[in-house]
């Protein structure tokens, strides 16, 4: 008979194996949200703060090419996954904070929609308030891109 330590030996690693880590799979659920909300084309209005089923503070756009460790350096407690390197030039990464931790990051490929326009030399942080866009199209045939409503982005 098979002892309950030996199922429980079995059991553990498949079900971690099988469970995305809470960060992204909150993130997830925004990246989701963004991609329907910029399939409604040009002129449609993405407000962060009503795709995101949870509480943050902040949002750190990095888009691509960009240092990932930028945004370790304004989290408390540091992300392994952004320690070093560069994003990768076909998506953006969105990371949400409150307090100073994260709590979702969401990698979003730019085919659905842009965050080129978000970002200049380093990534940028928004606020709840300022997190508010316009998907535009740079110029035909390029990808849909999203544009602040205004130039109040927290960090430059």
């Amino acid at each position: 008979m098979v002892s309950l330590r030996c199922i429980t030996w079995i059991l553990i690693p498949l079900i971690l194996l099988g469970c995305k880590r809470p960060l992204e799979s909150e993130g997830a659920v925004f990246a989701d949200a963004l991609t329907r909300q910029a399939s409604k084309g040009t002129g449609a209005l993405v407000v962060f703060d009503e795709l995101t089923p949870f509480e943050w503070d902040h949002v750190y756009v990095v888009g691509p090419y960009q240092r990932l460790n930028y945004v370790n350096e304004h989290l408390s407690t540091p992300l392994p996954d952004l320690e070093s390197g560069f994003a990768d030039e076909g998506e953006c990464i969105y990371v949400f904070s409150l307090h100073g931790s994260a709590v979702a990051i969401a990698r979003h490929q730019r085919k659905h929609v842009s965050c080129v326009e978000l970002v200049a030399a380093d990534a940028t942080a928004f606020d709840p308030l300022s997190a508010k866009f316009t998907v535009e199209m740079p110029r035909p045939g390029a990808h849909l891109s999203l544009r602040p409503l205004s130039s109040n982005k927290l960090l430059d």
